[in-house]
């Protein structure tokens, strides 16, 4: 199975070498296809893509394909839970991430980096380059720092400063609440809430639940369709109903 997905990554591979665009739109495209495999879960062809597109970024010398490239091993390493291989990747990518000056390239490298440091229990560096990467967002695109600020969150809880917590759980609410759709919304509902279930909370969780019931009702009834939301919409709303006495208290309230 894996000489076979190598195959097919390979042909899809040749094409674009023996195509005519310059090395770095070359090196964008391997990179792309890279990601295409490492969201389908096929790390071997992913990785294939990266070491090709990361050879022909560096013969290209700029400075955000490059960037993106070694994140983008970061990443794959990091959801593997290797992070010591993500790290290798992370230093590599520094340099570059300092030059980026693509928003999302560059977004995206000091939110990744932070996320390494959180994965590797250096809590301390994790704030800090989370703080990094809300300044950042903070000029181009705050909207963006609704996920820095959840992540900030889930670390003063891990840490059990619920106050701390909860302040950032609410920062990153009040920017998705607002966004039409809300797609982001429905996904930080599901850590809010579950942050007042461990906190043993009825009393806010109360207009939380509703909010999320009815975010639930109005995708059933448009018929949205998003497996991976679903999937955890459905966790969080067992883990709800499974824990009797805090929703007997949120009925209460």
């Amino acid at each position: 199975l894996l000489c076979s997905s190598l195959t097919l990554c390979s042909q899809d591979i040749q094409a674009i070498l023996a195509g005519n665009k310059p090395l770095h739109l070359k090196a964008d495209t391997l990179n792309l296809e890279g990601r295409r495999y490492m969201f389908k879960l096929k790390y071997d062809s992913a990785k294939y893509c990266f070491d090709l597109a990361t050879k022909l970024a560096l013969e290209s010398r700029n400075s955000n394909i490059i960037c993106r490239c070694y994140i983008d091993y970061v990443s794959m390493y990091c959801i593997l839970s290797r992070p010591k291989e993500a790290e290798k990747y992370m230093l590599l990518a520094n340099p570059f991430l300092e030059k980026a000056d693509i928003y999302e390239v560059k977004a995206s490298g000091l939110s990744i980096r932070a996320n390494l440091c959180n994965l590797m229990e250096k809590k301390d560096s994790a704030l800090y380059y989370y703080q990094v990467a809300e300044r950042y967002n903070f000029e181009k695109n705050p909207y963006r720092n609704w996920m820095i600020y959840m992540a900030i969150g889930d670390i003063y809880n891990q840490a059990d400063d619920r106050e701390t917590a909860e302040k950032y759980f609410l920062k990153a609410y009040n920017l998705t609440v607002k966004q039409e759709g809300k797609p982001d919304h429905i996904y930080l509902l599901t850590v809010f809430l579950n942050f007042y279930l461990t906190s043993n909370n009825p009393a806010d969780a109360a207009p939380l639940i509703q909010e999320f019931d009815e975010l639930q009702e109005e995708r059933r009834r448009k018929g949205i369709k998003d497996p991976l939301r679903d999937i955890m919409l459905g966790m969080t709303t067992t883990r709800l109903a499974g824990n009797v006495n805090f929703m007997k208290k949120k009925k209460k309230k």
